[in-house]
């Protein structure tokens, strides 16, 4: 029987890049800074869309893709030393890299939203979401 290991999220680093405001060129930190055990949880969605391009004499619908779009979004614990590194920085770009060791995303796009928020165990939080797919944001 094969045997399965899941992948554990202390195995994971997430390390970003800002690259100032969305101005259509960005101008990216020299280098990465990385979150290593500070991440609670991280996901990632992406989409594409479609145009239908179905004639009135077809029964099925033809749709063809279009653009994609996603969103990265993750909480992270706030250092007690340095504090919460997002806030004020919606509108920023980002370049968001998540290394799971066993694979890794690279991301671009802009910070859309940045929160404090607190949990039941009393850590403080910052939840940050950020939108894929912004002009100027992929190399």
């Amino acid at each position: 029987m094969p045997t399965y290991t899941p992948v554990r999220g202390r195995d994971t680093t997430l390390s970003y890049k800002l690259g100032g405001t969305v101005d259509g060129t960005p101008n990216w930190d020299a280098s990465a800074t990385t979150f290593t055990c500070y991440v609670r949880s991280y996901s990632r969605e992406t989409s594409i869309g479609t145009v239908e391009l179905g004639a009135l004499c077809d029964t099925l619908e033809q749709h063809m893709p279009t653009r994609s779009t996603g969103t990265v979004t993750f909480e992270a614990l706030v250092s007690l030393s340095s504090g919460p590194v997002f806030q004020d920085k919606e509108g920023y770009y980002i370049q968001a890299i998540f290394d799971s060791g066993a694979t890794t995303y690279t991301d671009y796009g802009m910070i859309e939203s940045a929160g404090l928020t607190t949990d039941l165990d009393g850590a403080l939080l910052e939840r940050v979401t950020i939108r894929l797919g912004v002009v100027g944001a992929a190399p």
